[in-house]
């Protein structure tokens, strides 16, 4: 677990690296993020993941009642057996505050790096909003970046700037340069352009970031895959504007030269599917070691619920290895007042039913650590082009479909 929380530390500060810059003119003035078609797409995915997101008010309740329920036993409330991601890496905690931890997005370790899904597509999404910051106008043709290559170099007025407009904190990397290569994207299905991200004079062991992006009348699609010596991530999300329903997809895994039975590596997977005209979202988790199906080091879970309807209830159901194999579910309102422990909600106007996660997620997941990147990791940085877009485009779909890189 250690090495996929480097991975994703060193990944996430990479990545909020890329969000800042300016042009190789110095006298050009970056482009009002305010103003810029670009900056536009980004408000509109932030929005969008963050209404899924909102799935973690559900936080309220995992410190609230479901920690006296028996269901989960002492293994979820009182027993201190997780690493604390957000502390110094000594620290345990309970099941039950790992989770929190887990739906958090602002969950950063002691680095100020994400350390979930929510803060690692919080750093994907922003990559165009430090672009649109830091940036001259004359970079832009519509909503996108010229073609061609575009030399970045971070100053102080420009990290100042980031920092306002993005949230993004770049104190002490004044004179840090990056290369962007834009092309047109080979086929427009998903995406409508590549940015080919160069690192390598702040970091060597960094590969070239791939970020696709996609904004017209009908989407907003961004993917990003990077890799470094601690692993390889690929991020995507996409949102419908016209149906109003958001799809996210996350994976972490070892690099392509390890082994499984050699270097434990472990296999991080998440989707996200939210329908902003119900109300209505979903997260499938997975954290395990490579090959581990419902092993002692495997954590899997669905959380299902409608994040802005006032009085919510969420439906968990969940396997922990550390505990032992046995699903565990419960429905929870998001205040914490009440409790059905041993099932999940039943469908209402203000609870969904949500799914068992030993089922059909249960198999997909299962294929991935045992075919896909059970002996070795599959590749997926190196595979990540324009073609791919999350595997589902259906909440049913998401917790059946195969990963695929």
């Amino acid at each position: 677990m250690n090495s996929y929380l480097r991975g994703a530390a060193v990944s996430s500060v990479l990545a909020a690296i890329l969000m800042t810059g300016c042009s190789s003119d110095d006298s050009a003035k970056p482009a009002s993020s305010s103003s810029t078609p670009l900056a536009e797409a980004v408000s509109t995915a932030k929005t969008k993941v963050e209404a899924i997101t909102k799935v973690s008010s559900a936080n309220a309740m995992l410190y609230g009642a479901i920690g006296v329920a028996p269901n989960f036993g002492d293994g979820w409330s009182t027993t201190n057996e997780f690493i604390d991601m957000t502390g110094d890496g000594s620290t345990k905690i309970t099941l039950q505050k790992h989770l929190v931890n887990t739906l958090n997005p602002a969950a950063l370790n002691p680095s100020k790096a994400a350390i979930n899904i929510f803060g690692r597509m919080r750093s994907a999404i922003n990559i165009p909003c430090a672009l649109g910051t830091g940036l001259p106008a004359s970079s832009f043709s519509g909503r996108y970046l010229t073609n061609g290559s575009h030399t970045l170099t971070l100053t102080a007025a420009i990290i100042t700037s980031v920092k306002s407009t993005c949230g993004l904190d770049m104190t002490g990397m004044d004179g840090k340069a990056i290369t962007i290569t834009v092309t047109d994207a080979s086929t427009t299905t998903h995406y409508d352009k590549k940015y080919a991200i160069d690192i390598t004079a702040i970091d060597a062991n960094q590969s070239i970031i791939n970020f696709f992006i996609k904004d017209d009348a009908s989407n907003v699609n961004l993917g990003f895959s990077d890799k470094s010596a601690q692993g390889q991530y690929r991020t995507m999300v996409h949102h419908n504007k016209t149906t109003d329903i958001t799809r996210a997809s996350y994976i972490s895994d070892g690099l392509t030269t390890k082994t499984c039975a050699t270097d434990k590596y472990y296999v991080y997977s998440y989707r996200l599917y939210y329908d902003g005209s119900k109300d209505q979202g979903t997260v499938l988790s997975s954290h395990s070691q490579c090959n581990s199906v419902n092993a002692a080091q495997s954590e899997r879970f669905i959380l299902a619920g409608k994040p802005n309807t006032t009085s919510a209830s969420f439906s968990l159901s969940m396997i922990h290895g550390s505990i032992d194999t046995s699903k565990r579910e419960a429905c929870i309102k998001n205040d914490g007042t009440s409790i059905s422990d041993g099932a999940r909600c039943t469908a209402s106007s203000t609870a969904v039913a949500g799914a068992d996660v030993s089922a059909g997620a249960s198999t997909l997941l299962d294929t991935l650590l045992t075919t896909t990147s059970g002996t070795n990791p599959a590749d997926w940085y190196g595979s990540f082009n324009e073609l791919d877009a999350p595997a589902f485009t259906t909440e049913a779909e998401m917790l059946t479909n195969n990963f695929a890189p």
